[in-house]
């Protein structure tokens, strides 16, 4: 559906057209001048008769020969009063003036390497031959096809300089490009360049493209019926109404392609005291096997190689280790060996590393949060990777939390109003709340607090606690604009009352969640065995969003999580000790 040369061939004096039949004089005269034949029997033409036939062919082809070229001459009159034009790339006929809207992709395809150079570099010099060939009356814009499209010249100009340092001066993208907005940002530039009172005889759109499928698929593809595809395609027929359309190709057909598709670190908090792993996803585009060199570079020195084999169209996850040794801001990246696309190589993330995870667990009842506090720091080491901190709930007053990265509450009767508010801040700005649900708690106080209460004095901005303030906090102090609407509800459920029906198995919900993921393949490890003999009914609200990250057999939540600000909020619905008894049989 796309030339690489567009033509068209057409008059810009159509008026001259019935001079035409001018071209039909020298075959009238013909007619009108040709001999009768008379036929007179006589012995000595016989003779000469004889010779004539000889040559009879001869002569009739002279004749028609010469009644051609007096034809030929009366049309080539006529035409060139016409003043027949030409289009090829943009070169018209002199007298004819076209608005040209020159398009290039500067998709991150456009960067692959041919025997040119880049493929966008080529459409850049095809796009600077096009200006210098136009008639001297033609005006130009200039539009980036990307995600999202660009303009790069979007007033129409005369000046071909300028046009030729717009063009020059295009960059390319480290994205794909989006047809369909492309597609209605050319037509709405069409229709204001009809507005701004420039005359043009004709408007064209010229596009310099790989045509690679991401971008140009949703056209040629027959089965594509998506929202997407199908705006592409009506955008275009509308393109095609009002302008004049020419796609250039300049891709090098097939390339063998191998790019780094994704790269992440799944452990939310790094540390200076235990390894991290970075996984990647490492793709080959085209066909035949391949070997690949996957590196780890950790602030611009590579720390680790890894070999792979790759097959044509496959995906394979390449992982590594890492520890680092100093706090801060660190840069990752994934790179593989050079080939004809290098943007898609490398894939760069950033990680925050702290020495250490200060984690405050508050006690409703002594000895509440002593089996919290040994599993989140087994060995009970001060160098450990994770420094639980066990407190009262009585001390909450006078406790920053934003000296912790996460609070434990761990069978707390209730919070006050003051208190609430607080976590609110807390959560707004990254910190993560778990409430274990023990005997002391009061659900209905809960609800009353956390589920919904609003605290006095909220509205404008604030800062969680502000009478204190500590600069060596482990959640970075940012002052955001209050938002009552994600943190009305600290709770991502309603507490309900209490279950008394011992659970022996517990259902993982096909191990979905981050929190039950690592266990995945250790159905051995305790997670789905721990016996539960009593536990709050938990009940999602509809707007909380709120995840099921673990159940009971029967259906019930037993761990339910959600998002709150910038942090995250999780309730167990029962105890996390063997301190809360119940009161019917007096066991834990």
């Amino acid at each position: 559906m796309f030339h690489s040369i567009p033509l068209a061939f057409g008059f810009a004096n159509l008026a001259i057209l019935g001079w035409l039949a001018a071209a039909a004089a020298p075959l009238l005269i013909h007619l009108w001048m040709r001999r009768v034949r008379k036929e007179t029997r006589w012995a000595a033409v016989q003779f000469l008769q004889a010779a004539i036939k000889r040559h009879a062919r001869r002569l009739q082809l002279q004749q028609w020969i010469l009644l051609a070229i007096r034809t030929a001459i009366l049309l080539l009159v006529v035409l060139a009063a016409m003043k027949p034009l030409v289009d090829s790339l943009g070169v018209v006929g002199a007298g004819v003036r076209t608005h040209r809207l020159i398009v290039i992709d500067a998709s991150l395809s456009m960067g692959a390497e041919s025997a040119d150079g880049r493929l966008i570099d080529r459409a850049k010099q095809l796009a600077a031959q096009l200006v210098d060939q136009s008639n001297s009356g033609d005006v130009f814009s200039v539009y980036l096809l990307s995600a999202p499209p660009q303009a790069a010249l979007a007033q129409p100009t005369s000046d071909r300089a300028r046009t030729k340092r717009a063009i020059g001066e295009i960059k390319l993208t480290d994205g794909s490009a989006d047809l369909a907005q492309g597609l209605a940002l050319l037509a709405s530039a069409l229709v204001e360049a009809e507005s701004t009172g420039i005359r043009v005889d004709r408007q064209e759109v010229v596009f310099f493209t790989d045509l690679t499928a991401t971008t140009w698929g949703a056209l040629g593809g027959e089965g594509d019926d998506s929202g997407a595809a199908q705006e592409a395609r009506q955008l275009y027929a509308k393109l095609i109404d009002q302008a004049e359309l020419a796609v250039i190709s300049v891709g090098a057909g097939d390339v063998d392609n191998t790019a780094v598709v994704a790269l992440r670190i799944d452990q939310p908090a790094i540390t200076t005291r235990q390894p991290v792993a970075v996984r990647a996803q490492v793709k080959a585009f085209g066909e035949g096997e391949r070997e690949a060199t996957v590196d780890l570079v950790v602030d611009n020195l590579t720390t680790d190689t890894k070999q792979i084999t790759l097959a044509g169209g496959a995906e394979q996850a390449v992982e590594f280790a890492h520890q680092f040794h100093t706090p801060g801001v660190h840069e990752l990246a994934v790179r593989i060996g050079e080939d004809k696309l290098p943007g898609d190589n490398t894939r760069y993330a950033a990680a925050n590393v702290t020495e250490r995870l200060r984690v405050l667990c508050v006690e409703g009842r002594r000895g509440a949060a002593r089996y919290i506090a040994r599993a989140l720091n087994p060995s009970g080491q001060a160098d450990a990777a994770i420094e639980p901190v066990v407190v009262s709930d009585a001390e909450l007053s006078t406790i920053d939390f934003s000296q912790y990265r996460c609070v434990f509450f761990c069978n707390v009767a209730q919070l006050s109003r003051s208190e609430a508010d607080r976590l609110r801040g807390y959560l707004q700005r990254g910190g993560g709340v778990v409430f274990f649900l023990g005997d002391q708690v009061a659900p209905e106080r809960y609800n009353e607090i956390l589920g919904g209460g609003k605290a006095e004095g909220r509205g404008g901005k604030t800062l969680a606690n502000p009478a204190i303030r500590n600069p060596q906090s482990e959640i970075t102090p940012v002052l955001l604009p209050n938002d009552p609407s994600p943190l009305e509800s600290l709770l991502p459920v309603t507490i309900g009352p209490v279950v008394s029906d011992p659970q022996y198995r517990l259902d993982p919900l096909e191990y979905r969640h981050p929190l039950t993921a690592p266990f995945k393949g250790r159905e051995r490890a305790g997670l789905i065995t721990t016996p539960i003999a009593r536990y709050y009914k938990l009940n999602r609200t509809e707007s909380s969003a709120a995840q099921v990250a673990l159940a009971t057999t029967g259906g019930d939540p037993l761990v339910v999580t959600a998002q709150r600000g910038r942090g995250r909020v999780a309730v167990v619905a029962t105890d996390g000790s063997l301190t809360s008894v119940d009161p019917a049989t007096g066991e834990p």
